[in-house]
């Protein structure tokens, strides 16, 4: 029986989670138990009707539910700030983990006894007791070997291999705790027990087939017909009820009888909810009629290609139409509805999950536009390693959202390359491996490993094991932002198509979506002018590519005539760049202010006998200089007077600084200033104007007798002399 205790301050669930991730297991928030006024217990989640109280994610902590679970201190403990009392979930997979789940009050006792009488003894010397009366027998198992096990030993007993366990010291809706039992505390140094291996390799008994499944079946599908479901199948989830119930309709309407029911039965055992019991029954309630609703072996495959399927030697696998068809006579279940809106609070909508600045964004495709050597992969990197450290390199402030888990993948330089830039990042702004904490993931390919489409002479083809492969990455390794530098090494179809490039945008936004994390891909644009600002309609390529964004960055060299404003020499002017985050704004209003960058040179201290050291130039944030950068308001004060003393403005006040007799130089000479550097230059032409546009100057026209026409000059307004300016 269960003991049941309170939770007090020595059993802070923080210090627990801290403790369990210690020792590799891989913890995430869950919702708790409240107690009403009138005696009452519910869900923290404030839905009175929750199907699993006390028992599921917090989603507003972890958007990905048990894929986020970690074993990073400063996460678990931003979300133990923020949700003090939350239960804790320990995700069996990625801590190496299996857990048989044994359930009294639905047979769990019984079926255990038959069990071991069978196989001999099931216990671990990791043990924990439920708050509802039942068991976690906690076992050791190596990553991989989950999908090989039965998701359910009988009634009452399930195998929990892919899914999540709630642990001490979190409290149950009836009223106790989970425990550890004595002597079995893992936090105590107790190691789960190996998982025995007449379990390893057991599969779930059967149940006896229904008899429409052991008649003689009116036709065999043919091996092709086996290959080809089978393929579709096994790229479709069992765990969605609905689809499960589908999908054996579908087989069942082949009238293929055992060979049919056995490819759904060998489907479903992926599940950990897979029934035998259950399957046989659902297998025998299918009337005899082929096709039950309409649904066909067409609806496994329109589903498949729904998720990125594509058996490219199918015909039925190649003619979405007719797939599409086929769902769409079939879809009795879900009827369309036309829902009536109602005003929500608007505080109780969750907010946008931006990333880091308003460039990255979890679940949507974004983008970073910019022309060739626009420094475009290092100011990604750095935001990458930026993101990965949970600080702003140059400041060393805390981001808000705390460290996050990158994986960049350049698909355009060699890995040695990509390592010299990094490197450069890393010595300039002192960064350790420490900081990274292993956060930063990075991979190159110049072989078409991560093409996701392709063009072949049966047309466009989804690369459907590139993309799953993708996205289990991302789920195992929790990855936040997934970058993809150039998007046109990830395709290898017409770049001008916008139906081709749609179906290579819709494979990254199911990274997005299915991953729950950002993805950004890195775009060339268009060849034009050298002064033209960079904006999200020079994307080159279909505009399906721009429309697909949810935000796009651009970045912009300095042009010839920003350079001369800021006084950069010409050979420097190649070394400054600037990005604008709203290059299109779909998610967040425009942001004006741009971001300027120079490239500092660094050594990487690589050089041999034979070859000079690596020099990489590092993005570091610049702002343009001031026009009154170390000018007080005295010194002002002298230029005016001195400007209001001039008695020849043809020789010392003219308006352009072309001009020998430009006022400019009058202006450096009474502050000491060398009116033949380029910055000093530059900042005074700032400074005039700003002037003339406050009204302290003014422009007006003297007539030069030896040109014939007048010429513009500047003096102090009438305005300015009034006020004593």
């Amino acid at each position: 029986m269960a003991a049941v205790i309170d939770i007090g301050s020595a059993r802070a669930p923080l210090d627990y989670a801290r403790r369990y991730a210690r020792i590799g297991w891989h913890v995430f928030p869950v919702f708790w138990i409240v107690t009403g006024a009138d005696g009452t217990r519910r869900c923290a989640c404030g839905d009175d009707d929750c199907k699993s109280p006390g028992k599921h994610p917090i989603s507003h902590l972890v958007p990905r539910g048990q894929s986020d679970a970690t074993i990073d201190t400063a996460r678990i403990e931003r979300w133990w700030a923020a949700a003090p009392w939350a239960h804790i979930g320990v995700f069996l997979a990625p801590s190496s983990l299996i857990a048989i789940d044994i359930d009294p009050r639905n047979g769990g006792n019984a079926t255990i006894d038959q069990i071991e009488r069978t196989h001999g003894p099931l216990v671990s010397d990791v043990t924990q007791l439920t708050g509802g009366g039942g068991e976690h027998r906690v076992f050791s198992l190596p990553v991989g070997m989950q999908a090989q096990l039965p998701g359910k030993l009988g009634p009452g007993v399930d195998v929990k291999a892919n899914g999540y366990i709630v642990v001490e010291p979190s409290g149950h809706l009836s009223g106790g705790v989970y425990v550890w039992e004595a002597s079995s505390d893992p936090l105590d140094g107790c190691i789960p027990s190996p998982l025995p291996d007449w379990l390893r390799s057991m599969r779930p008994a059967a149940a006896t087939p229904p008899a429409s499944a052991t008649a003689a079946p009116a036709a065999l599908l043919t091996p092709t017909q086996v290959a080809e479901v089978q393929s579709a199948m096994w790229a479709l989830d069992p765990n969605d009820r609905d689809r499960w119930l589908h999908v054996g309709m579908a087989l069942h309407s082949t009238g293929a009888g055992p060979q049919a029911y056995g490819l759904w039965v060998d489907w479903a055992r992926q599940s950990d909810k897979f029934d035998p019991r259950d399957q046989a029954r659902v297998w025998a309630s299918f009337s005899g009629a082929r096709g039950l609703d309409g649904i066909k072996l067409t609806y496994v495959y329109a589903q498949a290609q729904a998720v990125g399927w594509v058996n490219p030697q199918s015909n039925a696998a190649r003619v979405p139409a007719i797939s599409v068809s086929a769902v769409a006579e079939a879809a009795h279940s879900r009827p369309i509805e036309a829902s009536a809106f109602k005003i929500r609070n608007p505080a109780s909508i969750e907010p946008r999950d931006w990333l880091y600045k308003r460039v990255f964004i979890r679940g949507y495709v974004t983008g970073t536009f910019a022309p060739g050597a626009a420094a475009k992969t290092q100011i990604t990197l750095v935001d990458m390693v930026t993101m990965a450290c949970g600080f702003e390199l140059g400041t060393r402030e805390l981001l808000r959202r705390g460290p996050l888990t990158v994986w960049y993948v350049n698909v355009e330089d060699d890995r040695e390359e990509i390592e010299r830039r990094l490197a450069a990042i890393c010595l300039h702004y002192r960064i350790t491996d420490a900081d990274l904490c292993g956060r930063l993931h990075v991979d190159t390919d110049r072989e078409g490993r991560y093409l996701v489409a392709e063009m072949t002479r049966d047309g466009v083809v989804v690369r459907a094991a590139v993309v799953e492969a993708i996205l289990e990455q991302v789920k195992g390794k929790g990855i936040d932002l997934l970058v993809v530098d150039p998007l046109v090494g990830v395709h290898a179809v017409s770049e001008n198509s916008n139906p081709e490039m749609n179906r290579v945008i819709s494979q990254l936004r199911r990274v997005a979506e299915d991953g729950k994390c950002g993805v950004h891909a890195i775009h060339h644009v268009r060849k034009g002018g050298d002064s033209e600002e960079v904006s999200a309609e020079d994307g080159r390529g279909a505009s399906a590519i721009k429309d697909a964004c949810r935000a796009i960055r651009t970045i912009t060299p300095m042009s010839e005539k920003e350079a001369t404003d800021f006084g950069i020499p010409a050979e420097r002017r190649r070394f400054y760049i600037w990005a604008n985050p709203s290059g299109k704004p779909n998610l967040a209003p425009p942001v004006t202010a741009r971001e300027w960058y120079v490239l500092e040179d660094v050594g990487l201290g690589n050089g041999r006998h034979d070859r000079d050291e690596d020099r990489i130039g590092v993005p570091v944030r610049w702002a343009p200089p001031s026009a009154f950068d170390g000018v007080t308001l005295e010194d002002c004060r002298r230029v005016w007077t001195r400007i209001s003393s001039v008695a020849d403005p043809l020789v010392l006040a003219c308006a352009s600084p072309q001009s020998t007799g430009w006022v400019g130089n009058l202006a450096c000479a009474v502050l000491g200033w060398d009116h033949t550097d380029q910055s000093a230059k530059a900042q005074m032409r700032q400074m005039i104007g700003a002037w003339v546009s406050d009204g302290v100057l003014e422009e007006y026209r003297v007539r030069n007798a030896d040109k014939g026409r007048d010429v513009p000059c500047v003096r102090r307004s009438e305005l300015a002399r009034l006020e004593q300016l």
